[in-house]
Parts: C-alpha cells; structure tokens; sequence
C-alpha cells in the first residue's frame, strides 16, 4: 500500500551526494514527506544516531566508512532504527552476512523501485517491534508492582494451586503465621492448618475452585491456638486453575469494638451510681475490662488526706496519705495533673506499698476545679502505660 504523506527521517550514509538524491527523490515519489541528512564518516553517523532517525540507508562501500561498520556501531549502540544496506554489487556471500548481523534489507542501486516497498516493510515491522517492546516493559512494571504489593501488602495473601498446594505466600503471612515461604511452598493448605477443614472453611474453598464464585467468610478464626488465636475477615477467589485467598487480621479491631462495648455498658452503670462507693467500683470496673490494669485502688480526698476506698488486683488499704506529704497519687491531686512514671525505681516521690510495682499512672478526678479522688494504677512492668 502506498504511503501517503506520511513524515519520515531519513540518515543516509552516502559519499555521493548525487546517490543520496536519488534515494530521496524515490522516496518521496512513493508518498514519503521526508527530513533527512546524509554523512559519510563514523563520527558524523555516531553523532547523529542520538536524534530520532526513524530509518538508516546505508552505502556498503565508502571511502571513510562502510554499510557493514555503520552496522556494527547501530548494534553497538543499542538503538531499534532499521538499517538497509545500499550498494552498486555486492556478493551474495556479503549481502546474507549483513542481514544475519541485523541489516534489515538490501537494495541494490540500480533497482531502486524495490526501496519504498522495502522501506514500508521495514517500518511496519519497526512499530510492531517498538509494541511489543511497550508491552514487555508494561507487563515487567506489573510484575513488579504486583511483586512490590505481594510483598508489603498489609494483609496476608496465599495463593493456591487446583490442588490447594501453597504456591508461596507475602511477607505478612510469613510473620503471623510462624511459617516460610520455603517451608510452606508445595505444602497443602490443609495439612499446616488442619482447621479449615474441622470449621468448615474447606468445603467453601473447594466450591469456589468447582463454580468459580468468590466467597467472604467473616470473624473467623483463623489460626490455631498454638499458633496465637486470630480473628480475621477471609476472602477466596478462583486465580488461574488455583485459588487465592486474602487474610484480613480484624483481632485488633474486634478487641476495640469489644472495649467499646464495655466502655458503653459501664458508663451507663456509672451514671446511675448513687455516692462514692459505686463511683469508685464502677470507675475500676471500667478500666479493668478495657485496659487490663495489673494493680488499681480509687483514692478519695477527705480533708487534708487521700484515703483508700476501692482496689483490683491488690489489697484494699486504708490508709491515710496526707497532702502535705510525697507519693505519686498525693502529688497527682495536688497539681491536678495525670502523672505516668515509667521507672519508679527513678522517682523519688514514689513510696513502696505492697506491690513490686516498677511503673504507675495517677489519674486526678476534678469536679468544679477541686480534686475529689485520684485513680491509681500500679505495674510490675517498665513502661506500662506509654
């Protein structure tokens, strides 16, 4: 098919100038809007192979250079520009040798008549390869995000052949689940964690592989207690011939939701308390579902002392501290601020009770800018309450 209008530059590497338009002027006659330059030496042809030359018509034999060194050095740089050799007569001998080394045709310059045609083969074939290398590097960029997401998705991922064989699992799987990727690969699923099939979880895979629908199985189980019980959201869906299966951990999720729940049910208890007593209970209720404080006591102000009348985890003691003296608690309700210690060993406002405790939060109740009791809670561990 004639070409009609279509731009093309054209490197030439011709001595005679006369030659180059004849080249030129064939192509234009086939329909070719052409830009072209010609050279006649390696630096001049390696200078020019950076600037966007769409095609290389090359003379076999120069007086500074040749069609078979202009070759040599277009392979050299790496760059996809067709190169068709150009020659008074060659040998046939020489002709297959330059195509074996990358020419894309020859032409001989008496039959110039076969050059557009040759030339229109050539670039069609030249788009088609530059596709199919976009392609390449498009499907190389997936890969690569798709390893990329693999390996630093947040949720565990396995994907599973037809026999639910692990193919390999992410980085996430591999860290909750105790297991690597080389020691589970090739493994069934069902023989490392034999819970899918006693919850049932292994009839619904196996149907997603038969019928192909995805299914969403919510607040499971999902590992073994052995292994660190955890709740997770499971979603399965056919992949290829196998199935994929993506583990979304809602442990974390289900304990707030559950703290929250407490924190609803007790509040409404502490609204109802009717004196200071059942404040105190109903406050330590409170902490003691949500946050599992080793060690807590309610403090009331009276007069000039904090006094004990409330306490989980240690014996309630009722004894007087005076404001006027040290201790964590005192010095929370005289300033009127939380005070977190994370070493006691370190404060030397602490005063030892009957715990080993080594960190401690007090916590002031203001009511009408006056301290009315403190909340107290002790540990036995560095750092509990950061």
């Amino acid at each position: 098919m004639k070409p009609t209008g279509k731009s093309l530059k054209v490197l030439i590497v011709e001595d005679s100038e006369d030659d180059a338009l004849l080249m030129v002027d064939e192509l234009k006659r086939g329909g070719f809007d052409l830009v072209h330059k010609r050279v006649e030496t390696k630096p001049g042809f390696i200078e020019e192979l950076s600037r966007g030359w769409e095609l290389i018509l090359a003379d076999y034999s120069l007086p500074l250079f040749s069609g078979d060194e202009a070759l040599k050095t277009l392979n050299a740089s790496g760059r996809d520009i067709p190169l068709i050799v150009i020659s008074g007569s060659i040998t046939e001998e020489i002709v297959v040798s330059l195509l074996k080394s990358g020419a894309r045709d020859f032409v001989a310059k008496n039959n110039l008549s076969r050059l557009v045609p040759a030339v229109q083969r050539e670039l069609d074939e030249a788009s088609t390869r530059k596709t199919r290398r976009l392609l390449i590097e498009k499907l190389r960029e997936k890969e690569e995000q798709s390893r990329l997401f693999f390996n630093s998705a947040n949720e565990a991922f396995i994907p599973l052949d037809k026999e639910l064989r692990f193919i390999q699992v992410n980085p996430t799987l591999e860290c909750r689940a105790g297991f690597t990727n080389e020691e589970l690969r090739g493994k069934k699923f069902v023989d490392v964690f034999p819970n899918i099939e006693t919850s049932g979880r292994l009839t619904k895979y196996l149907n997603v592989l038969k019928t192909g629908e995805p299914v969403a199985i919510l607040n499971e189980k999902t590992l073994p207690p052995a292994l660190g019980e955890r709740i997770a959201n499971l979603y399965a869906f056919k992949v290829g011939e196998g199935l994929g299966i993506i583990i979304n951990d809602i442990t974390e999720l289900s304990k707030y939701e559950k703290r929250l729940e407490a924190l609803h049910e007790h509040a409404t208890k502490l609204a109802s308390t009717k004196n200071i007593n059942e404040i105190s209970e109903a406050s330590l209720e409170i902490i003691s579902t949500i946050f599992s404080f080793e060690f807590m006591s309610f403090l009331e102000v009276q007069g000039d002392n904090l006094v004990g009348i409330e306490s989980r985890g240690v014996p309630l003691t009722r004894n007087r501290l005076p404001l006027s003296g040290k201790g964590i608690t005192v010095k929370a309700a005289n300033t009127q601020k939380s005070i977190r210690i994370n070493d006691l060993r370190q404060d030397k406002d602490f005063i030892r009770g009957s715990t080993a405790s080594l960190s401690e939060l007090a916590v002031p109740v203001v009511v009408d800018g006056k301290t009315v009791a403190v909340i107290n809670s002790e540990s036995e561990n560095l750092n509990a309450f950061t």
